[in-house]
């Protein structure tokens, strides 16, 4: 299987199931009248383009009923044949000029494939026959389903027109259009089963004493499908929870990953210290009668007042956010959670954007795409500045993309780059009926990067990482944005964290007392008090306050999608 990297593209809606059959085969009448052959006194060859009898049968013709894209009628609908000629008497000039185009006849839903001399009609054995120079080199193109009328009469197929209008007042001349400038581009509407492009490109000379030549010919599709669809299992909260712990976490808590200002532990810290100001503010006795009862000290050393002990030990912490760090991680990864997977809102449901089967439409943007390829098989980037958009059914919770097959062409320029998804309900028209985007962001966006005659089935889980965007962390700007934040209380066990009943547990009133009374405990009750009465919680729960993104808002944090390859196969193979 190929290592292939994935990314999403299809410009103007081609999304229709793109057909799975072997390359398509092209078959002349192989039944030249001798007496219409030219002789070597003429210089010309009679050229009948034929089908090798060796080729395999198209799934196209019904022979391979257990194939559910197999179809009774033909594949095929249109057929151009051109005719370039090559120019200039240098060996290594490869300059071809278009000197004849023909539209091969009777090609309709009911053509046989491959087509063999029992089966063609009287116009398409004729169409199918030429007569070349014995003496010139030739390039023979054929072209399938270009025609305008298969395409809602959008032209397709460029700069192969030898119909030229002569302005007025000049000389009729004879348009050039070399083999490299012909193109052909992709429709402005869904490719369907009936009208995928094919093309087959062959060189021809003749041979000195070649009075007729039989050419054989393989029509082969262009374009590669790409079959995207979601993963059938949501994952559930403990799931959603570990992303979030992996990676959105990280991003918001402040370490070599992301800024410290504005984020969860430098909020710890500045909130901790606010309330550390409020009880030790003036006038507050927290330590009430045992302000001046001494914890006793070795001999040779001061004793401390329990006040001083107390206020030391509180102004410790105001640099070890990291002691706050696993209840606060807790209680955010708690209601970051909640927020993602909470179904009041429907357009900020996590879970909806595993829901493909509710959508009917998507709009792919794409930051690069290939709408055009030559027939000398060269890509070409779409033109245009700004991010390209195009809307494509949703059918079953599937999307069948077809696109042209752009691999090994040593431009990075010409890959298809899709950075979104917005899927809709009913139409894009409007507001309304959107129901959830899909964000292929920064490193990870959707590349398709596939064969022509391709096909690929890739399942989406939405959020292999979940992010917050970047930017959105609190600060003094817009941190009272209720729209973008929640408020989330964590509290801590001071008690345990600063060790007070062993730091205390010697505390004796500065008269001196009774060495064996315990008066801990009720200093602690005191303390206990003053932390209640201020709406600290208490001793044990002493409460701590952040903001954080809040994830039941679309704005607030960036799903990177992940694909996982289900199948992938060449012509012949599907």
């Amino acid at each position: 299987m190929m290592k292939k990297q994935y990314m999403l593209f299809m410009p103007a809606a081609f999304c229709l199931t793109l057909l799975a059959c072997t390359d398509e085969n092209l078959t002349g009448n192989g039944m030249t009248n001798p007496d219409e052959q030219p002789t070597d006194e003429t210089g010309k060859v009679v050229v009948d383009y034929t089908l090798d009898a060796d080729a395999p049968a198209s799934r196209a013709d019904g022979s391979e009923p257990d194939s559910p894209e197999t179809s009774s009628s033909s594949p095929i609908r249109s057929l151009t044949y051109l005719l370039y000629e090559k120019t200039g008497t240098d060996e290594a000039d490869n300059v071809y000029t278009l000197v004849k185009r023909r539209e091969i006849r009777d090609i309709t839903e009911k053509t046989q494939w491959p087509m063999r001399r029992e089966n063609m009609t009287w116009n398409q054995r004729e169409d199918l026959k030429d007569t070349l120079d014995r003496a010139s080199v030739y390039k023979v193109v054929f072209v399938a389903n270009a025609d305008a009328s298969l395409h809602k009469g959008k032209q397709v197929l460029f700069n192969v027109s030898l119909d030229v209008e002569t302005p007025e007042g000049e000389e009729p001349q004879e348009p050039l259009l070399s083999f490299t400038d012909a193109y052909l581009k992709m429709p402005p509407e869904a490719f369907t089963d009936d009208n995928l492009f094919y093309v087959t490109t062959a060189d021809f000379k003749s041979s000195e004493d070649a009075d007729y030549v039989n050419q054989s010919l393989n029509l082969e599709r262009v374009v590669a499908r790409t079959e995207l669809s979601c993963i059938a299992n949501v994952p559930c909260s403990e799931a959603v929870k570990a992303r979030l712990e992996t990676y959105f976490y990280p991003q918001i808590k402040g370490d070599e990953v992301s800024p410290a200002e504005g984020t969860i532990m430098k909020q710890i810290s500045d909130n901790y210290i606010a309330s550390v100001n409020s009880l030790l503010a003036d006038g507050q006795n927290l330590c009430g009668d045992y302000a001046d009862y001494i914890i006793p000290a070795p001999e040779g050393e001061e004793s401390v007042t329990c006040k001083d002990k107390l206020k030391g030990l509180l102004e410790s912490l105001q640099n070890r956010p990291q002691e706050f760090e696993p209840a606060v991680q807790v209680e955010v990864l708690k209601q970051l959670t909640k927020n993602l997977m909470s179904t009041e809102n429907d357009n900020s449901s996590f879970s909806k954007q595993y829901a493909w089967e509710n959508a009917s439409e998507v709009r792919i943007t794409f930051s690069s795409c290939t709408d055009k390829v030559g027939l000398d098989g060269t890509y070409r980037k779409a033109e245009g500045k700004d991010p390209i958009t195009w809307t494509v059914p949703v059918e079953n919770g599937r999307i069948n993309l077809t696109t042209f097959g752009t691999d090994d062409t040593g431009d990075a320029s010409v890959k298809q780059e899709i950075t979104s998804l917005a899927f809709y309900s009913q139409s894009t028209e409007g507001a309304a009926g959107e129901l959830f985007t899909v964000t292929c962001q920064g490193t990870h966006p959707l590349v398709l990067d596939l064969d022509a005659n391709q096909r690929i089935s890739l399942e989406l889980d939405p959020a292999v990482q979940i992010l917050p965007k970047v930017g959105w962390y609190p600060t003094d700007e817009n941190l009272d944005d209720n729209k973008k934040y929640v408020e989330v209380s964590v509290t801590v066990d001071l008690e345990e964290i600063l060790k007070l009943s062993t730091e205390f547990a010697a505390m004796q009133p500065a008269q001196g007392g009774d060495a064996g009374t315990n008066y801990y405990e009720e200093f602690r009750n005191q303390i206990n008090t003053v932390i209640s009465n201020v709406g600290l919680g208490g001793i044990n729960n002493f409460k701590i306050t952040v903001k954080i993104p809040d994830t039941s808002n679309p704005e607030t944090y960036t799903c990177v999608p992940g694909w996982r390859e289900v199948v992938n196969t060449a012509s012949g193979n599907e």
